[in-house]
């Protein structure tokens, strides 16, 4: 299981939420099969204000620019590039939050 749907799954137990535990979910936040390299964080924090904006059209376009800037980015950029096809917003901004909170010393 993903360190991301783990983080994701405590993060809205906290919140008192429930979690989409379908295969369907686990299949879209888990990892593909390679390590995700998370962008530096000022390419997260760019990546959070699109998400907050819920522009799936520029989070797209940020997918694209992580690719090029380092091939190491390029299983997150894929990630993203498919939860942001999928108009999942919600899963973004919560992967992106979880990945910044992961970033964040302390």
């Amino acid at each position: 299981m993903s360190l991301i749907l783990d983080a994701l799954r405590r993060k809205s137990a906290r919140d008192g939420g429930e979690v989409d535990r379908s295969p369907r979910a686990d299949a879209v936040l888990a990892p593909c099969g390679d390590a995700l390299v998370a962008p530096p964080a000022h390419e997260i924090a760019a990546l959070l204000r699109l998400a907050q904006l819920g522009n799936m059209r520029s989070i797209r376009r940020q997918a694209d620019h992580l690719a090029a800037l380092d091939a190491a980015y390029g299983p997150f950029a894929q990630r993203l590039r498919q939860l942001a096809e999928g108009y999942q917003s919600k899963a973004i901004l919560e992967w992106v939050r979880s990945v910044q909170s992961q970033q964040s010393p302390g």
